[in-house]
């Protein structure tokens, strides 16, 4: 057996050693290192890496030029429903500190089969919190998307005649992110998007002494009409009125706009029985 024995190794033309072979077998390169042409890459004068590519702009840069490239791919040997794998990015002042970041978790959902992929981002207080799952079906949830359905625990709330009043919904069935006030009666958007709303509303005309006695449905956004429907239309002497209807429809708003339900007592005076009204919303995208 022969046995060769390096402790440096320099290019004539270097200053300094090009490579270090420690006493505890570590090697250190000083310098750039290169694995054939482009298969590796270590620049270190701007301290990144490449595959696939000699020049990398990032701290890792993959450069792939097939239609079908190889990217990257990640295996777990233990074979367990359950069992995932983490790609995690976090701020931290330390190396190897995991607080405060976001990352997507490969989960495998049983023994036999593909898993789901899940995303998670940490809140205030560093807790790490899955917002999304797209699971092996394709089947999409995000668990925490502000959304709420509102209705009255009283009975009739009456609007006189030629006036206006938001329906007091003061009962929240759900209302994930707490966007729904309960003593406004509005909806506060989060976040910028396009919301769903929809009203059904059991409504009654309390005048029936002309023909045009009629009563209106409000979607408002920040107290301004955003649609309108007739919620109902009584005729002479026909006696009390009552019917259901709906408003249904998207509203495009900006973080802190608000939404209410209201009713509107065009002509003669109209009520809403908040028992049997609802109000609610979610935000679409």
């Amino acid at each position: 057996m022969s046995t060769l024995k390096l402790e440096n190794i320099k290019h004539e033309n270097s200053s300094t050693n090009n490579m270090v072979m420690n006493s505890d077998g570590s090697v250190s390169v000083t310098g750039d290192l290169a694995v054939d042409t482009n298969t590796l890459k270590v620049d270190a004068t701007n301290n990144r890496v490449g595959i696939g590519t000699n020049t990398p702009a990032y701290k890792l840069q993959i450069h792939e030029s097939a239609a079908a490239g190889e990217g990257i791919f990640m295996t777990n040997s233990h074979n367990q429903a359950g069992t995932y794998s983490d790609l995690k990015w976090a701020w931290s002042t330390t190396p190897g500190d995991q607080s405060y970041g976001s990352g997507l978790r490969f989960r495998q959902v049983d023994t036999t089969h593909g898993g789901q992929l899940e995303f998670y981002t940490d809140n205030a207080s560093g807790t790490y919190t899955k917002q999304m799952q797209i699971d092996e079906n394709g089947s999409v949830t995000m668990p925490y998307q502000p959304s709420f359905q509102a209705y009255g625990s009283s009975q009739w709330q009456t609007v006189t005649s030629g006036n206006t009043q938001v329906i007091a919904l003061n009962v929240a069935a759900s209302n994930i992110g707490n966007d729904y006030n309960t003593s406004t009666y509005r909806f506060t958007a989060p976040v910028a998007g396009q919301y769903l709303f929809s009203i059904n509303c059991y409504c009654r005309l309390e005048t029936h002494d002309d023909d045009s006695n009629h009563a209106y449905i409000f979607l408002r956004k920040n107290g301004a009409t955003y649609i309108n429907a007739i919620a109902i239309y009584g005729y002479y002497n026909s006696g009390d009125v009552d019917q259901t209807q709906n408003v249904c429809c998207l509203m495009t708003m900006a973080a802190g706009d608000y939404a209410t339900a209201e009713l509107n007592a065009a002509s003669g005076d109209a009520s809403a029985y908040r028992g049997a009204t609802t109000f609610s919303g979610f935000l679409v995208g």
